[in-house]
């Protein structure tokens, strides 16, 4: 909740601050958590676990999932220059949080970029995406580099076609 408070604070209550870019999804604190729990009952989703967010956003999948369960690494990718920022504000915020809150923990990278440019996903375990609103010819390109890699899990919105 602490991590959150931080967000909020530098980000805004409603939406994440989107930036006037594509179609920006978000789940809630509690949505996450549900979302977190089914990956540790069905997913092996522990301490141990590597985790994407790709279109990460401002990275607030990867700041919970750092908390909860405590990944090894959580890692947010996102195209957009502006959320990419906004990120490295709330990773700031949250590693000032950390010097007077010695449980609030930061293994999170952020990295604007472009999935594309990667022919795999590994080495991550869970690669997660809020994946309402992928264009056409990404979603191509996603289940392509998903084929080439040896990563378990493959968590998102939209099923297998």
């Amino acid at each position: 909740k602490k991590v959150y408070g931080v967000i909020k604070k530098l980000t805004g209550s409603i939406g994440g601050n989107a930036s006037n870019g594509p179609i920006y999804g978000e789940l809630t604190m509690g949505s996450m958590q549900k979302m977190v729990n089914l990956m540790k009952r069905h997913t092996k989703f522990d301490e141990s676990s590597r985790f994407i967010d790709v279109g990460s956003g401002i990275g607030k999948p990867n700041f919970h999932v750092t908390q909860d369960p405590g990944v090894d690494l959580s890692y947010g990718l996102e195209i957009d220059a502006d959320r990419w920022l906004l990120s490295m504000n709330c990773l700031r915020g949250t590693l000032d949080l950390a010097t007077t809150h010695r449980e609030v923990k930061h293994k999170c990278i952020f990295v604007q970029g472009d999935i594309r440019q990667a022919s795999v996903f590994d080495p991550f375990t869970h690669v997660y995406m809020f994946s309402i609103g992928f264009p056409p010819a990404l979603w191509i390109s996603l289940a392509e580099m998903w084929n080439r890699s040896t990563s378990p899990y493959l968590i998102c919105f939209h099923s297998p076609k």
